[in-house]
C-alpha cells in the first residue's frame, strides 16, 4: 500500500478531494472562495486552503483567474502539502475541467511540484454535452496544456467524463456527482489498500506498484465483482472483468490493447480458493485478461479473505489497473470542435443581433420632428464622452487591480 494525498482544485476537484478523505485518505482542497469548501464534509478545516485574489470572489470560470492566484499563493499551496502530506508517496492533483480555479490553477501547481521533485498523478474531469462552449473552450484549452506538461514530464494521468457519468446516473439533467465521485474514489482507495499485501498465493508488491505508476499515460481503475458460484471456467472470470471495461462509466473512452502495463488483483473468499481447479481458473483468467491487452507488462496479485461461509459462496472481486493508455483523442478532439462551433455561433449571434442604425435613420424632411434643441454642442458633447471614457477606464483598472491582474 502506498501512502497518497488527495488535492482537489476548484469546486469540482475539492468535491474529489473531499471524496478520497472520505476513504480515510489524507486531502486538501484549494479554492479562490470559501462558499466552494463550506460544504466539504470530510476534510479536515486547516486543510481548506483561499488562495482568492479578488476579495474572495472566485474565478468566475475564468482561467487566468486562476493560474494568476495560484501563482501568487504557491508557497502557502506548497508548504500545507509539505505538513499534510509530509509521508505521502504519490500527490493526485484533481480538478474539473472549464471552470476557472481548477483549469488555471492546475497546471501551475503540477508543474511547481514536479520542480520539487514530487511524484504527482493528474486527476482530469471533462464536462458533459449541456455545457456550454465558454466551458467547452477553458476545459479543451486546459486539457492540452496538462496533457503537454504531462508528456513532458511523464506524469499518469485519470480522465473521469461527465458525458458517462451522466449517462451511469440515467438522469437528463443534473448529475449526482457525490455518488460518482465517491465510487471513484471508493475503486482506487480499495485497490490501493490491497496492493502490496501479504499472500501465499501471489503478492502484488510495492516495487511493482511503483512501477506501474512511472508510466506515463492515462490510467483506469476497475473493480468486478462475481458471485463465486457463477464462476464455472476461467472464461467466466474474464468475460466478467472485459464486460466491466467496455460499460465503462466513469473514464474517458480508452481502449484496453494500448495499455502498457497491466495488473490485477483478485479477492476471493479463502475457501474457494483452496480448491486447487479453482485457483488454476483464477490463474488462466489472469493469462487470458492479459492477451486482451496485448504486448504489456503484466502485474497480478490474488488474495484470499474468508467470506464467514464453509464452501466459500461470497463474491469474487477483481480490481485491474491499466496504465499507460492512450489519451481519448475522439473524444478530445468532439470536445474541441463544439467549442469552436459553438463558440462561432455565439459570434455570429451577436453580430446579427447589433442594431442597424442606417436602417432607423430618417430623411431630413420639413414634416419631420426637429430634435435639435435637444442635442448637445459639438464641443459639450465631445467632452462629456471622454468623461465618459476616463470613468469607463477607472473601472476598467479597478476591477483588474481587484482580480490581481494590474497593480
Amino acid at each position: 500500500m502506498l501512502n497518497f494525498l488527495a488535492v482537489g482544485i476548484g469546486q469540482c476537484g475539492n468535491k474529489f478531494a473531499d471524496a478520497f478523505a472520505g476513504c480515510k485518505m489524507k486531502a486538501i482542497a484549494i479554492n479562490t472562495t470559501d462558499k466552494d469548501m463550506s460544504k466539504l464534509k470530510n476534510i479536515d478545516k486547516q486543510n481548506l486552503v483561499n488562495i482568492s485574489i479578488n476579495n474572495n470572489g472566485g474565478a468566475g470560470k475564468t482561467p487566468e483567474i486562476g493560474q494568476i492566484s495560484m501563482l501568487q499563493n504557491v508557497e502557502q499551496v506548497c508548504s500545507r502539502i509539505d505538513a499534510v502530506g509530509s509521508d505521502a508517496d504519490y500527490i493526485l492533483l484533481w480538478a474539473g475541467l472549464g471552470g476557472g480555479t481548477g483549469s488555471g490553477g492546475l497546471p501551475v501547481l503540477m508543474k511547481e511540484l514536479k520542480k520539487r521533485g514530487k511524484n504527482v498523478i493528474v486527476g482530469m474531469t471533462l464536462p458533459d454535452a449541456s455545457e456550454g462552449y465558454e466551458v467547452k473552450m477553458n476545459a479543451i484549452k486546459a486539457c492540452v496544456s496538462i496533457l503537454k506538461l504531462a508528456e513532458k514530464k511523464r506524469v499518469p494521468f485519470f480522465i473521469i467524463d461527465n458525458n458517462r457519468v451522466k449517462m451511469d446516473m440515467d438522469m437528463e439533467s443534473e448529475i449526482d456527482r457525490s455518488a460518482s465521485n465517491q465510487k471513484i474514489a471508493r475503486i482506487i482507495s480499495q485497490f490501493n489498500k490491497y496492493a502490496n499485501q501479504a499472500s501465499s498465493l501471489a503478492t502484488f508488491d510495492e516495487t511493482d506498484y511503483r512501477k506501474t505508476l512511472a508510466v506515463p499515460g492515462m490510467v483506469v481503475v476497475t473493480k468486478t465483482i462475481i458471485p463465486a458460484e457463477d464462476v464455472r471456467t476461467a472464461d467466466s472470470l474474464r468475460d466478467a472483468v472485459v464486460a466491466e471495461w467496455k460499460n465503462n462509466k466513469f473514464y474517458s473512452e480508452y481502449d484496453a490493447s494500448t495499455a502498457r502495463m497491466f495488473t490485477t488483483i483478485v479477492n476471493a473468499p479463502g475457501k474457494w480458493l483452496e480448491s486447487k481447479s479453482n485457483s488454476k481458473m483464477v490463474e488462466s483468467s489472469i493469462i487470458s485478461l492479459r492477451s486482451e491487452c496485448g504486448t504489456v507488462s503484466p502485474y497480478f496479485g490474488v488474495y484470499a479473505y474468508d467470506d464467514g461461509t464453509k464452501n466459500g459462496a461470497g463474491n469474487i472481486v477483481i480490481y485491474t489497473m491499466l496504465t499507460g493508455l492512450k489519451a481519448p483523442m475522439e473524444r478530445l478532439l468532439k470536445l474541441k470542435e463544439d467549442a469552436v462551433r459553438e463558440n462561432e455561433e455565439v459570434k455570429e449571434k451577436e453580430q446579427k443581433n447589433k442594431i442597424d442604425f442606417s436602417a432607423l435613420d430618417m430623411d431630413d424632411e420639413d414634416d419631420s420632428p426637429s430634435f435639435a434643441g435637444l442635442m448637445l454642442p459639438d464641443d459639450e458633447e465631445s467632452k462629456d464622452e471622454d468623461d465618459d471614457d476616463d470613468d469607463d477606464m477607472d473601472t476598467t483598472l479597478e476591477l483588474l487591480r481587484k482580480q490581481g491582474l494590474m497593480k
